[in-house]
């Protein structure tokens, strides 16, 4: 063996010896910064998982992140919208109908209670919630049990009242069991115009109302955002800030050029259209006629072939019939696309490959799911000034074309919205100055709402937890 020979294999013994120092190093730093938590049966209570709202979305994020770091998963449901997402990620779910929100009698409570559609003597009512409230306890105390459950998770089940024998079994469990509970509370029934709808013309209801959204009980609680930190804590009560998040850093498989054809006819979408695509539900808070009023000046202004997506589920028909008429007066073609892509094989999160700008009209967002999620998908998104917004997102430094809060500079975001379209090209690739604006937010967006970030949130949650 040559002399040169036995030298190279020297230095590369010594690279070898470095690299495996370094990496030894690193290793006991971060289990020194992460320390080994251990393994819990995990349990999730929220009246309806797997569908395309918030709550079901984060719900299943933090699955994902507990399940990765070695936690069982375990739910406890009233609703289970969609099998499939629960697939691998859960042990076990246990579908409680008279948890769900469109369950009979919990209806019967919500129009007895505040809609005044069904007239009855408060004892009536009580007693009717408190039979309801009994059955749900039995059932959840035998998920504990039967799973030996450690932490509940509460999905926003003490935050809106919107499933009140629900709440009312969590308080009586949570109180008598000692159970662990991280409550996460996604918005309260009086935070922003949700209060008007859960007015009650009954005392112990406004009593319960009260005492149960939230509870004051030796819970972690956690808000999503600090406007609602700060009003719970002007109830008395502590919380944690965890954001939402999404998945940064892992691709997002891209779909077919065939597939997005596909997609396009089954919208009624041709070649050459120009798709604004708002993906929310079609509820009042999303705002979506600003969308419609946008899109209307811009076919004033000559734009031809432009078409406004709304994605996800019409759950307010009066709501899509009033948005209807307004788009028909303003000549803008609107298309409701979640029953049209029923049974397609397609979700509503593929419109995003076929869209060319993003519209987030919405007035009030707990945190804005959808706009992290226009993120991911790497599009020009134009945003309306929403508190939370305004708190907790713009200050780290994101770069979205933004529409004030009394929509006073419009004609500036539709400028804005104009060099866009006149600048991007047929295939659909935007302008160099919009493109470093899209990568500029996926990369902060991966700092500050990826996986990452919330597991250490949470890491650190449950070493603090017996």
């Amino acid at each position: 063996m040559s002399l040169k020979f036995k030298y190279i294999l020297f230095v590369v013994w010594i690279g070898v010896l470095w690299f495996s120092f370094r990496f030894l190093n690193y290793e006991l730093r971060r289990i020194k910064t992460f320390p080994q938590i251990k393994p819990r049966k995990i349990g999730f209570v929220v009246a309806r998982i797997g569908g395309k709202d918030g709550v079901s979305e984060e719900a299943l994020h933090w699955m994902r992140i507990l399940k990765t770091d070695g936690h069982e998963i375990y739910v406890f449901t009233g609703e289970n919208e969609n099998p499939q997402r629960l697939q691998g990620l859960a042990e076990e779910v246990y579908a409680v109908e008279e948890c769900a929100l469109y369950d009979h009698s919990n209806q019967d409570i919500l129009k007895m209670a505040f809609e005044y559609q069904i007239m009855v003597p408060e004892d009536v009512l009580l007693d009717f919630i408190y039979a309801c409230k009994d059955r749900i306890k039995t059932q959840l105390l035998d998920f504990i049990a039967q799973n030996q459950i450690d932490v509940l998770i509460v999905e926003n089940a003490l935050s809106l009242p919107v499933q009140i024998p629900l709440a009312l079994a969590l308080r009586e469990v949570i109180s008598e069991t000692g159970i662990q509970v991280i409550a996460r509370h996604h918005d309260f029934y009086w935070e922003g115009e949700r209060e008007q709808h859960f007015r009650t013309r009954y005392p112990h209801i406004a009593v319960m109302l009260n005492e149960l959204f939230p509870p004051d009980l030796p819970t972690v609680h956690v808000t999503i955002n600090s406007i609602t930190q700060e009003n719970l804590g002007q109830r008395g009560i502590s919380s944690l800030v965890i954001p939402n998040c999404f998945s940064y850093g892992e691709n997002i498989k891209e779909i077919s050029e065939l597939d997005k054809e596909e997609i396009r006819n089954l919208l009624g979408i041709k070649p050459g259209d120009r798709i604004f695509l708002v993906p929310t539900r079609a509820v009042r808070r999303k705002n979506i006629e600003l969308a419609v009023e946008i899109l209307g000046d811009l076919e004033s202004m000559g734009y031809e072939n432009l078409k406004l997506v709304v994605s996800l589920a019409v759950e307010d028909q009066e709501y899509k019939q009033q948005l209807e008429e307004i788009a028909r007066d303003k000549g803008v073609d609107l298309i409701f696309a979640y029953d049209m892509l029923k049974g397609s094989g397609f979700s509503p999160w593929d419109i995003f490959w076929i869209s060319d700008i993003v519209i987030i009209p919405s007035r009030w967002e707990g945190f804005g799911n959808n706009l992290l999620e226009a993120i991911a998908y790497r599009k020009p998104i134009v945003v309306y000034s929403y508190p939370v917004l305004q708190k907790d997102i713009l200050p780290q430094g994101f770069d979205f074309i933004t529409i004030t809060e009394d929509n006073s500079n419009l004609n500036a975001v539709e400028e804005q919205i104009k060099l866009i379209m006149d600048t991007i090209s047929s295939e659909g690739h935007y302008p160099r100055e919009v493109q470093e604006a899209i990568e500029h937010n996926y990369q902060l967006a991966e700092q500050v709402f990826s996986y990452t970030q919330i597991r250490t949130m949470l890491r650190d949650i449950l070493s603090s937890l017996p």
